[in-house]
């Protein structure tokens, strides 16, 4: 008869003690392991982390920034060439001969620009001069990947289950039900060559051990364990993760046969009768052994009508570069089993063992291995799934894991990455920051950062030519009118209801004030407008920009400014008399001269009264009267402002939503390159949040941005100000803020913060809550809501951000 064919399935790895207690997990495997009526092998194997894919990619953006490079200066050669004016068939002749790589970067640089004028040439040049300020960052990462493969001992780690099923299961089925049964997910896959290379037995025996040695040089030595006696001693489910932290490369096999439960019966039955007589002879001193194995019987008995029977047999891979490392790594490996996990060499046996990493079925390898029968419990306790150490390398490195390099992309398939981060002072949060920016900035993304602390000056130095810093002070005019409203999905002009609440949002704030908390804190609080007053305050601004309809026309130059809307205020208030005038008089209808109604006017005159004397007359008149100086520039590949000589207050709050209406506008914008990811890092975000109506700005920032290409990153201290204070009701666009982001990156918080954290994140444990107020600097906790297309899950990884010696001189003391 056939052997059947096996399937062999890729199990995604999880974090066990983020999804359940070690030492009763195993209860939901067991159903899986009871139905398993077929031979299954599950095999979970370290390997070295390769990392030249990230090595490959920066070397492919710093051949493209030569080319920039080289591009730019014969164009330039070619521009000059000309007296005053552009040498056009050179030009057009050299086009000629680029891609259509270059050919875009050119058109990009150009613009709207006239292609004739040499001015317009001169600055498109200095535009893609700037993209050579990378080079020096690619070669310091490629530098540090080159390092850390050949000289760090870094990890990964891969599940593979092998069955061999009836038939009639198809591949796709089965993989669905080994994700469900684990809570992980599981693809049909080929198995990968777990032992590197092929392998031929050279010694059979000799003192020091055995092993196998590759045909090819260059390949490590292979050592094969299998158990010595039977397992012992009390287990749970992270007893053989020990052999796979040991710090070298190591592969363990867990060969499950399964066995009729009659044959399990009958042995219990005879093991029962057999010891129950050698009781009743009561000759010689009492043997522990047989007791312990009468109980087991019993055991067996009760437990065979809920469980299957198996035959477990176990192997475990040790590699090393040479003889004496090989015997170092098996000493390691044996001491980490203990005397739970008795393993041992076995002579001649070597090829044989070996075997049991490949898809040959058990029956056909003729190494003598030691079995293990046992109950389905006791197979589900074997399981490895919980051990992850991913081996993935697109995206950036993160951190790192033990040992083992974090890796992901967020943004894969267009997916969303937005991201809160959170981290007291001290924590390392900036400097963490700075380098996950970097790290993007260097693979040709954009990076916009918002900060209150001037931190970002190093940062912006670091990107030389591509970065611009502009630090934000009163000497200049920000205007409240400005538009900040979007077009729409299709292209339809702004919308003037968005425009007009974003300004009176802006006004409450600006008319605020501040109060002290119980805590001896002050608490800002924006002006709360009457229902009256909210009336008057849109037909004004309605009127205001009536004259635009397509609010996009409406330029800097020409928006109007607080004394053109106190004029509107006024004249609604004249409007409105003149209306209250005629109910007196009953023109309109006898409807009794309602007095609430009169006040109306009053009303106009009073609010056109107030924003005068307050933004107008006041000392930040000559702030807010006026059309907004700022520049809004965000061409370069990385741009910073800086808010740091802003007072704290109404003022911060409303130079950062005028900011952030500035950003949403040129994320937005038809003429930018979606294709380009741009990362916006807001730190202090709590000024966002602090007036409500404002948070929903981001949160409708992290609902569409996706589809422009662009993620968010809101930054600050505390966890409450995306939740909420402990036992009050959180503001629902701070929550729809922390919802949407599929990244939390979390740094030191104080235990209350800690354990609120731990409670609204899925898949953290309180054991994260206690190890969250421990962190040092740069120690991190990161979630990551996975890009798994088979399941939705949270993937949370502990460790430390790892820093190359670049970016350590470039950001200390961030």
């Amino acid at each position: 008869m056939a052997d059947r064919e096996p399937i062999t399935l890729r199990v995604q790895g999880f974090p066990q003690e983020m999804v359940g207690n070690p030492a009763t997990i195993e209860e939901g495997w067991l159903p899986f392991f009871v139905s398993a009526d077929y031979p299954l092998r599950m095999i979970a194997a370290t390997t070295r982390f390769d990392l030249r894919r990230p090595l490959d990619l920066a070397r492919d953006q710093l051949r493209i920034v030569d080319i920039q490079r080289r591009t730019v200066e014969r164009l330039r050669g070619i521009v000059s060439q000309g007296n005053g004016h552009v040498p056009a068939d050179a030009l057009a002749a050299y086009l000629d001969t680029l891609g259509d790589a270059a050919q875009g970067w050119i058109d990009a640089a150009l613009a709207d620009g006239d292609v004739h004028a040499r001015a317009t040439w001169e600055q498109a040049l200095t535009v893609l001069d700037r993209a050579g300020w990378r080079r020096r960052w690619l070669l310091a990462y490629e530098r540090y990947f080159e390092r850390m493969n050949t000289h760090l001992a870094l990890r990964g780690l891969r599940h593979t289950l092998i069955a061999w099923h009836d038939e009639g299961m198809r591949p796709g089925d089965f993989a669905q039900q080994v994700g469900r049964a684990f809570t992980t997910s599981a693809t049909v896959d080929m198995l990968p060559n777990l032992l590197p290379v092929s392998y031929v037995e050279r010694y059979a025996w000799r003192e020091g051990g055995c092993y196998l040695e590759p045909e090819e040089p260059d390949h490590p030595l292979c050592a094969m364990l299998t158990l010595a006696s039977p397992l012992r001693g009390q287990w749970d489910t992270t007893v053989l993760h020990r052999l796979l932290n040991v710090g070298c490369d190591v592969a363990v096999c867990i060969d499950v046969q399964p066995v009729s439960r009659t044959t399990m019966e009958y042995q219990a039955d005879q093991t029962i009768t057999n010891r129950t007589w050698q009781f009743r002879r009561g000759t010689g001193p009492r043997d522990a052994r047989a007791e312990r194995e009468y109980a087991a019987a019993h055991r067996a008995q009760e437990d065979l009508s809920t469980e299957a029977a198996h035959d477990l047999r176990l192997v475990v891979a040790v590699f090393g570069d040479d003889l004496d490392t090989l015997n170092q790594n098996v000493r390691l490996i044996t001491s980490a089993a203990g005397t739970r996990v008795p393993l041992m060499r076995i002579p001649g046996q070597q090829a044989e063992l070996a075997r049991y990493f490949t898809t040959d079925p058990t029956k056909r390898i003729e190494a003598r291995t030691r079995v293990h029968r046992m109950l389905s419990h006791g197979v589900a306790v074997t399981t490895m799934f919980g051990l992850r150490k991913p081996d993935r390398t697109d995206g950036i490195l993160w951190l790192f894991q033990g040992d083992t390099p974090i890796f992901f992309n967020p943004i894969k398939d267009k997916r969303a990455g937005h991201a809160v981060v959170l981290g007291k002072t001290g924590s390392g949060k900036t400097f963490a920051l700075n380098a996950w920016m970097m790290r993007w900035l260097a693979q040709g993304h954009q990076v916009v950062l918002y900060e209150p602390q001037g931190h970002s000056e190093r940062f912006i130095r670091a990107c030389g030519a591509g970065g611009a810093r502009f630090v934000l002070n009163l000497d200049q005019q920000l205007n409240i009118l400005d538009v900040v409203a979007t077009r729409g999905e299709r292209n339809e002009p702004p919308s003037l209801g968005v425009q007009v609440a974003h300004v009176a949002t802006q006004l409450s704030v600006l008319l605020g004030g501040s109060t002290m908390t119980a805590s001896g804190a002050e608490q800002f609080y924006p002006r709360v407008w009457e229902s009256i007053e909210r009336g008057i305050l849109e037909i004004a601004l309605q009127q205001l920009y009536a004259p635009w309809p397509d609010l996009d026309a409406l330029s800097v130059e020409r928006t109007p400014i607080l004394a053109d809307l106190c004029a509107a205020l006024r004249e609604v208030g004249r409007q409105l008399r003149e209306r209250e005038r005629e109910e007196l008089a009953g023109v309109n209808g006898d409807i009794g001269g309602d007095r609430r109604r009169k006040h109306r006017s009053d009303s106009a005159f009073d609010l056109a009264g107030e924003i005068e004397l307050r933004l107008i007359m006041g000392p930040y008149g000559k702030n807010f009267n006026a059309r907004t100086s700022v520049d809004w520039d965000f061409s370069h590949d990385a741009t910073a402002y800086d808010f740091s000589q802003i007072p704290e207050g109404a003022v911060r709050i409303f130079y950062y939503a005028q900011a952030f209406g500035a950003l949403n506008r040129a994320v937005r914008a038809p003429s930018r390159d979606r294709a380009r990811p741009l990362w916006a890092v807001i730190d202090e975000f709590k000024y966002m949040a602090s007036v409500p109506s404002l948070a929903t700005f981001a949160a409708s920032a992290v609902k569409t941005w996706r589809t422009f290409g662009a993620a968010l990153w809101t930054a600050d201290q505390d966890a409450h100000t995306y939740l909420g204070t402990e036992g009050s009701v959180p503001d629902p666009a701070m929550l729809s803020v922390w919802l949407n982001s599929t990244m939390k990156m979390i740094l030191r918080q104080d235990q209350a913060d800690a354990a609120r954290i731990a409670e609204k994140i899925q898949g953290m444990q309180p054991a994260h809550a206690d190890l969250i107020t421990r962190l040092t600097r740069g120690d991190i906790v990161l979630v990551w809501e996975s890009d798994d297309d088979l399941m939705t899950y949270n993937e949370v990884f502990v460790g430390r951000v790892g820093v190359d010696d670049q970016e350590l001189r470039a950001f200390r003391g961030s």
